[in-house]
């Protein structure tokens, strides 16, 4: 997980995260252990890392065989 400041022209879902004074989104990624990235998930910054590490997760899943 990676935090992103955002651009002021942004008008997206972006959000704020307290337990670092950043105003922008987060990353989450899920990787193969190759280190290649198999999903990338943007929400706003004020999702938190559980939720925002499930959700990544979940949509890892869903891509069924493909990830085994």
């Amino acid at each position: 997980m990676s935090k992103v400041k955002s651009a002021p022209m942004v008008h997206e879902a972006v959000g704020y995260d307290t337990d670092n004074p950043i105003e922008g989104s987060k990353r989450f990624m899920s990787v193969d252990t190759l280190g290649v990235a198999l999903r990338v998930l943007v929400p706003a910054a004020s999702v938190g890392e559980r939720k925002g590490g499930r959700r990544v997760l979940q949509r890892t899943r869903q891509m069924g065989q493909a990830v085994t």
